[in-house]
C-alpha cells in the first residue's frame, strides 16, 4: 500500500491470524499520531482540516491504536519512500526500518533521491512497484 495504504499493509501484518506472508509499504506513515503533530513543509485545507479535527480533543483517537507496533509484525517488510515527500516525511519510514532492524525482522528499505509523495513520473511510479513486486515475489510461496 502506498500512503495511508501503507500504514494499512503494516497494520495488517500485526495481527495474530494475518494471511498476508509479506507487505510493501510506499511512502507511508507508521505512525500517525507523530505524522498528525509534524509541521509538513505544505499540506493541503484538507489535510489541515483533518489535523485540526483529529488534534482537537475529546473525540482524538487513541495514540496507541494510530501507530503500527513493529514488534507484532514478523513477515518481511519492503519499505520505499522518496526523500522529497512533503506529505508523509521519510523519516517516518526511516524510524520503522529501524525499529524492524533492531527487532531482527526481515525489512528492505529503498530510499528514492526524488519523486515526491506521488513518485514523479508514470515510468518512476512503475519502477518503484516493479521492485515492491520482485520483493513479494521473492518472499510468498504459492
Amino acid at each position: 500500500g502506498t500512503s495511508f495504504g501503507g500504514f494499512l499493509a503494516a497494520l495488517a501484518l500485526t495481527e495474530p491470524d494475518s494471511p498476508f506472508q509479506a507487505g510493501a509499504c510506499l511512502n507511508a506513515a507508521f505512525d500517525l499520531d507523530l505524522w498528525l503533530r509534524q509541521p509538513l513543509p505544505w499540506e493541503s485545507r484538507h489535510q489541515r482540516s483533518i489535523r485540526r479535527t483529529l488534534l482537537r480533543g475529546d473525540s482524538r483517537p487513541d495514540p496507541q491504536s494510530m501507530r503500527v507496533d513493529p514488534r507484532q509484525i514478523h513477515q518481511p517488510v519492503w519499505l520505499g519512500h522518496a526523500l522529497d515527500d512533503t506529505q508523509v516525511l521519510p523519516e517516518q519510514s526511516e524510524r520503522f526500518a529501524r525499529s524492524l532492524k533492531r527487532l531482527d525482522r526481515p525489512v528492505e528499505q529503498v530510499l528514492w533521491p526524488s519523486g515526491g509523495h506521488t513518485l514523479g513520473t508514470p515510468e518512476d511510479q512503475a519502477q518503484c512497484w516493479d521492485q515492491a513486486e520482485r520483493f513479494l515475489k521473492r518472499q510468498v510461496t504459492p
